[in-house]
């Protein structure tokens, strides 16, 4: 079996140090050949310099890495029509995507090569729903808009890589009472709404306590959080986010800017091994 293996060196916590050596041990020990490919880095908003070839003649791709380095290759893969199972190895910060598909390697690397070798054995792939943001780039988790982009803007990643997910906690601690809501237009499968938020968010994938968000049914849920601390959800397959000004918005984590923010869902695009 060809893999193509994409490692991201700066993701996450020196804890999840020894999970490559875990990786090139079990592949070799099971005689896959293998492509290893660490990412390199990029100014905001650009791709990673993937190898067409090797990605488009593998059989299975490996991502070890955080929420953003799963996003970018399910992104490279989507805009180049391939259809690929993915290995989700989780070593971010978040790792929100794995742990709604219930994804948990352990950081000292105790159990992964034998959830490695499961899951190159696996021949029927989970298929999940993306969102095409823009019309240019996909998604899996969520878009969000407001104060969900901010505290991502301002969550530094040495802070990440030391405390992970608490990182963004800290954030939200020394920020969320000093950010104010703002107007936008939400428009949710053609009807408008003006709502008046400190920030709106558009999931795929999430695992929140109280709302049923399935990643397979097609459906985009939006949350958007008021001036006033009122919790408004909608449901629907094409939505847009438009601002007075131009202000930023993340996907799963990473940071753009614009006015307008269209998010549509695409059935069944990724195959997670």
């Amino acid at each position: 079996m060809k893999i193509f293996t994409v490692f991201n060196p700066v993701s996450g916590a020196k804890k999840w140090s020894n999970v490559p050596e875990v990786v090139k041990e079990t592949l070799k020990k099971n005689d896959h050949e293998f492509f290893w490919f660490e990412t390199q880095k990029t100014a905001r908003g650009e791709w990673q310099n993937f190898p067409l070839a090797k990605i488009a003649g593998a059989d299975k791709i490996i991502v070890i890495g955080g929420d953003g380095t799963v996003s970018e290759v399910i992104d490279f893969l989507l805009r180049n029509k391939l259809k690929i199972p993915l290995i989700i190895l989780p070593c971010g910060s978040a790792n929100l995507l794995a742990g709604s598909l219930g994804i948990f390697p352990s950081p000292l690397g105790v159990g992964i090569g034998a959830a490695l070798e499961k899951s190159l054995k696996n021949t029927a792939p989970q298929l999940l729903d993306a969102m095409l943001v823009n019309r240019s780039r996909y998604g899996m988790i969520a878009v969000g808009r407001g104060y969900d982009a901010f505290v991502m803007k301002e969550t530094a990643r040495p802070l990440k890589r030391k405390f992970g997910l608490f990182a963004y906690a800290l954030t939200i601690l020394k920020t969320a009472l000093f950010y104010r809501a703002a107007p936008y237009r939400l428009t949710v499968d053609g009807t408008r709404h003006h709502v008046f938020a400190k920030t709106i968010v558009v999931i795929n994938i999430l695992p929140l306590p109280k709302f049923l968000i399935n990643p397979r049914d097609g459906i985009l849920d939006v949350f958007a959080l008021t001036g006033r601390h009122r919790l408004l959800h909608y449901t629907g397959k094409n939505i847009s986010i438009k601002a007075k000004k131009e202000l930023r918005f993340e996907i799963d984590g990473e940071v753009f800017k614009g006015k307008t923010v269209t998010i549509e869902v695409i059935r069944n695009a990724v195959q997670i091994a």
